[in-house]
């Protein structure tokens, strides 16, 4: 059964230029975080495992956090 909100022939609004910016901040955002992990671990004197499992658990905590808000919004029909 079809979607009663799609209706055929009709386009849907997507800026490729807010599409492009919104991925940058996302980039930005784990690149920070990158950085702050990094250096984190390197002030707690976490080196080798110690320090990789660091930098892991704070970037799936980052994903965990930026996904569901990058579908969360729904842009309302003008």
């Amino acid at each position: 059964m079809a979607d009663p909100e799609h209706v055929a022939g009709k386009d849907e609004a997507f800026s490729p230029f807010s599409i492009m910016a919104n991925n940058s901040i996302i980039d930005f955002c784990r690149t920070s975080l990158s950085s702050m992990a990094g250096i984190s671990a390197g002030i707690l004197g976490l080196t080798g495992l110690k320090g990789f499992i660091f930098y892991f658990v704070a970037s799936l905590f980052m994903s965990v956090h930026l996904d569901p808000a990058e579908g969360l919004y729904v842009w309302a029909e003008l």
